[in-house]
């Protein structure tokens, strides 16, 4: 593997976990699943996912959690999600970990707005030397007024 600095090596994982959350159109249970399972491995076993909006709240411990809750979020959007991590401000550098906030915005595939906000990431070289989320949180105090949100849905929200 290239010898990339930590910057360098989360960014491009930064891409992945982009291109694992979004798909097109609906898909059937057993490629849903793989798509969760993939996903889920981008965070560490113990890490933490807390969002929340107005409408919304996400408090997710542990990567079985964070599964669970994809695959039900995947299971209510038939038309797809587009998902875009844009703006990455590294804030923490270290050899093996690194914490930074970026603007994460998800569509479905009839251009519904599901997500817009400001979220924090803290990601973790760990034993098998692969950089995995061990934190992600929304930064309320960096977002633009709560109003983007309104359209934000979580699992414990949808029908």
């Amino acid at each position: 593997m290239f010898n990339l600095d930590p910057q360098a090596r989360v960014t491009r994982r930064i891409k992945q976990l982009e291109q694992a959350l979004s798909h097109e159109g609906e898909v059937g249970s057993f490629a849903m699943a793989r798509m969760a399972d993939s996903v889920s491995q981008f965070f560490a076993p113990e890490a933490t996912v807390n969002l929340q909006s107005y409408q919304a709240h996400w408090d997710l411990s542990g990567r079985a959690a964070i599964r669970q809750a994809l695959l039900q979020a995947m299971t209510q959007i038939k038309t797809g999600i587009q998902v875009k991590l844009t703006d990455p401000v590294f804030e923490v550098l270290t050899s093996d970990k690194v914490t930074h906030v970026i603007t994460a915005s998800a569509f479905s595939g009839d251009q519904e707005n599901l997500l817009l906000a400001i979220l924090e990431m803290t990601w973790r070289k760990d034993e098998q030397q692969q950089w995995r989320l061990l934190q992600v949180r929304g930064r309320p105090d960096l977002d633009w007024g709560g109003s983007a949100q309104e359209g934000l849905k979580s699992p414990s929200s949808m029908p």
